[in-house]
């Protein structure tokens, strides 16, 4: 029987899998997720985690290890994602697939989406960020990732400063006070002052709240 349902289901690929997931039989199920991983198929064993019910222990760490084994990041960060229960190992395994490969797409989206990360995986991922000089990324993470450290943010907003990216700091200085010193705040202020576009500086000095008397002085002289 097991052999049987094996050949049925490599004949339909996979076709038959949301169909069949669901059931009570248990042997079907094995067969489903043995064929999966024998066959180091990332793509369906993300679909297995994310969408099927009542997978047991065995099985969750089974398909786990295949994204692992094959170190397939976009499926590390699908996972990583939608599953709230993995192990500490196994959530670490999968962040470090995508800090080795140094994806600074997945690192942000990540650290937005994923629950329970540790600070060690926090510290890894914004590392990738961070070695990748990516301000689009590193604004995205300060606006939306939650539990940064202080360092985490120095490290993000550095890159912005460093890359002198004045749609950043106006975005930081409009929507992330809460991760902004009056160190940071200088810095993004002199950013916009130095690449003297009028518009931001207008649209700073209109609406960013907590400006300093120097920030103001130092805006307002470009304006003029």
């Amino acid at each position: 029987m097991p052999g049987f349902i094996a050949n049925v289901i490599k004949k339909t690929k996979y076709r038959c899998i949301t169909v069949l997931m669901p059931s009570s039989f248990e042997i079907v199920r094995d067969a489903v997720i043995n064929i999966i991983v024998n066959m180091k198929d990332t793509e369906h064993a993300t679909r297995m985690l994310n969408y099927t019910f009542n997978l047991s222990d065995r099985h969750r760490k089974a398909l786990i290890d295949v994204i692992i084994e094959m170190k397939s990041k976009s499926h590390a960060a699908a996972t990583l994602a939608r599953e709230p229960n993995l192990s500490d190992g196994s959530r670490n395994a999968l962040v470090g697939i995508i800090v080795e490969m140094e994806d600074e797409l997945y690192a942000g989206n990540v650290l937005i989406c994923a629950p329970n990360l540790s600070d060690a995986n926090c510290d890894a991922l914004i590392g990738v960020i961070v070695g990748g000089k990516n301000n689009h990324h590193a604004v995205t993470a300060l606006l939306f990732a939650p539990n940064l450290s202080d360092a985490n943010c120095d490290a993000l907003i550095g890159v912005i400063i460093e890359m002198k990216d004045r749609r950043g700091a106006v975005s930081l200085l409009l929507c992330a006070q809460n991760r902004l010193s009056d160190k940071h705040r200088d810095a993004l202020v002199g950013v916009i002052v130095e690449m003297e576009d009028e518009h931001d500086i207008v649209t700073i000095l209109t609406l960013a709240p907590n400006l300093s008397p120097k920030n103001i002085h130092d805006l307002e002289r470009i304006a003029n």
